[in-house]
């Protein structure tokens, strides 16, 4: 089979937790292709760190290949208000030519729920994020426009930027709404602001 008839789509890049014991971050990456089974070379570099992984084996259609980065090899993301949110560019290739490039942030949550005990009905419901209780500070998201193509990521920036400056560090995206295009969950994860989101017609009767 010719490469140049080889077409290979990189279709998630999941942050699966992060391993106590090992100290290492879990990351699925899942590709798919049309063409039947053929060879790969796929090379993983995570830009401004000295992490990448090679995986040399055959492709069949779907494939998921899991990464392993060392804590020490990354800093985590924070919440506005909590640190700092860094970043990391995750470069796909194959025989040495860029697939595709994913950003990603590297934190725990936890949603805590404990018995309150001493007779007190009901539980406790927080966020824990890198083993730190977060004070939850927000408003709801609804559709910025009735016409979406009039929606601009410039629109976007100053949108979460007044978030970020109100000392918001979560929105709740509202179930009557949309799921919204990707450069908007991007500058969210750049300005640290978590998302609450609700399914759509998760509001409906």
């Amino acid at each position: 089979m010719n490469e140049t008839d080889i077409v290979i789509q990189v279709e998630t890049v999941n942050l699966l937790g992060y391993d106590q014991d090992k100290k290492q971050w879990n990351v699925a990456v899942m590709l798919s292709s049309e063409n039947d089974k053929f060879n790969v070379k796929l090379k993983f570099l995570l830009e401004n760190t000295t992490y990448s992984y090679e995986y040399d084996q055959s492709f069949d259609h779907n494939l998921t290949v899991s990464l392993a980065i060392p804590d020490d090899q990354v800093l985590r993301w924070w919440p506005n208000g909590h640190g700092n949110q860094p970043l990391y560019q995750l470069n796909i290739l194959n025989n040495g030519q860029l697939l595709d490039s994913r950003v990603l942030g590297f934190r725990t949550v936890e949603l805590i729920q404990e018995a309150y005990g001493g007779g007190i009905k009901g539980r406790s419901f927080y966020f824990s994020i890198n083993s730190k209780e977060i004070y939850i500070k927000g408003s709801n998201w609804v559709p910025p426009d009735a016409f979406q193509e009039r929606v601009t990521d410039e629109r976007f920036e100053r949108l979460l930027g007044s978030v970020k400056q109100a000392n918001m560090n979560m929105l709740r995206v509202w179930g009557g709404g949309i799921y919204e295009r990707q450069e908007f969950y991007e500058i969210a994860d750049r300005l640290g602001i978590m998302l609450w989101h609700d399914f759509m017609f998760a509001c409906s009767l």
